[in-house]
């Protein structure tokens, strides 16, 4: 990482930690590497060599889209540059600032489900968003995604409701005098972390389920309003039956339809269409504690949590099936390699992300196998930080 004037952290301490780690053999706690672009070359070999011989409980994470996008919400840029990961892959400036880092999870991929049921969630039975129409008789694609965002604004709104009256009682329900005493804005302020006495008070909105909300309504775009494959009407019906004896239908959307991952242009920018969506409507709520919301994109557990929440999807996914792990590709779906799975994910704009991202790479022990295989290692992780990824972590 670095210092708030920009000077690069590490030191031999640096390497100390990482032999301790080594040593103990224990998947925990997470360790967090901040890359600059004055990053040692023998860090990232240190850190690569470790995770591909299974030390791999590391999160490697991107200094400039991540200080450039606190800047963006507000933070000075020495302040940015000081932040720390709090629990994964959220920076929070120390000292300054009380991130509350998932007040908010929402599922991405939920709102296209409403959006082709005018609001209703077929699994509850439940009209939980507002009426946007019968699809039916939608005659463009844009219509579609109008829908899809005026389900996830009403659910949004909903949830930022929810969650300002939540930390409304904050300082009844759970005063916290030490912390606040810990941060110097909180002991000039007089007011406690849930009064917002902090310098700077956040709270992260996290969306989950990227791939699978985009690859669903590229597979509207393409196989209903493109290619004219499906009437509207005969997927809803496959849909609402979770494809039971449409099959070839399924497999159709699931594997001739593009997907996220791959490299393919109209899948990576419908995906971005999604993500920039929803982090620019994020950055306009305002939190309980007089502070701004934060945009993210990760899942942890909520892609099996919210998977089973969710109905059939247009991409061919089934119903209660998980959803995609942070911003990786649908399972199974990333099938022209990791340097393609890399393209696809760095052509989201990371600035856009102040709360975190990251991307779940797998990799098999023949290809970081040997001096050859560090080297393509160390390249893999070089050229996704060059691209501007924001963090990543593997699994060999």
């Amino acid at each position: 990482g670095q210092y708030p004037d920009g000077s690069e952290v590490v030191n031999e301490l640096t390497y100390l930690a990482l032999e301790a780690y080594e040593n103990l053999n224990t998947p925990d706690p997470k360790l967090s590497i901040r890359f600059t672009p004055r990053t040692p070359a023998r860090l990232t070999r240190r850190v690569a060599d470790l995770i591909r011989r299974g030390y791999n409980s590391f999160v490697l994470m991107n200094d400039v889209p991540a200080v450039e996008a606190l800047v963006q919400r507000g933070k000075t840029l020495e302040d940015a540059r000081f932040y720390l990961p709090i629990g994964c892959y959220e920076p929070t400036v120390e000292g300054k600032e009380v991130g509350c880092t998932m007040n908010i999870t929402v599922n991405l991929a939920k709102g296209v489900e409403l959006a082709l049921n005018d609001g209703l969630d077929p699994l509850s039975g439940q009209q939980v968003g507002p009426h946007t129409g019968d699809p039916r008789h939608f005659t463009t694609f844009e219509q579609v995604f109008d829908a899809y965002t005026q389900q996830m604004d009403a659910l949004l709104a909903r949830t930022l409701g929810l969650m300002r009256a939540h930390e409304a009682t904050w300082p009844q329900v759970n005063p916290s005098p030490l912390i606040a005493a810990t941060i110097d804005d909180c002991l000039a302020r007089g007011r406690d972390i849930g009064q917002g006495g902090a310098h700077y008070n956040s709270v992260g909105c996290v969306g989950a389920g990227l791939a699978n909300a985009g690859d669903a309504l590229l597979a509207v775009k393409e196989a209903v309003f493109e290619e004219g494959r499906l009437e509207m009407g005969e997927l809803l019906d496959a849909l609402a039956g979770n494809y039971e004896g449409q099959e070839a239908t399924r497999q159709y959307l699931l594997n001739r339809v593009p997907k996220w991952g791959n490299g393919h242009p109209q899948a990576d920018r419908m995906a971005r269409r999604v993500a920039d969506y929803y982090c620019d409507t994020i950055h306009t709520f305002e939190n309980g504690r007089g502070g701004g919301c934060q945009a993210a994109l990760f899942t942890l557990t909520v892609q099996w949590t919210f998977g089973q929440l969710t109905g059939a999807l247009p991409d061919g996914r089934k119903a209660h099936e998980p959803l995609a792990p942070g911003v990786g590709a649908a399972h199974g779906q990333d099938k022209q390699g990791v340097t393609a799975l890399l393209e696809s994910v760095t052509q989201l704009d990371f600035t856009r992300t102040p709360n975190g991202a990251v991307l779940d790479v797998m990799l098999h022990p023949s290809a970081v196998r040997g001096p050859e295989g560090l080297d393509a290692f160390v390249s893999l992780i070089q050229t996704f930080f060059a691209r501007g990824g924001y963090a990543c972590q593997f699994n060999v």
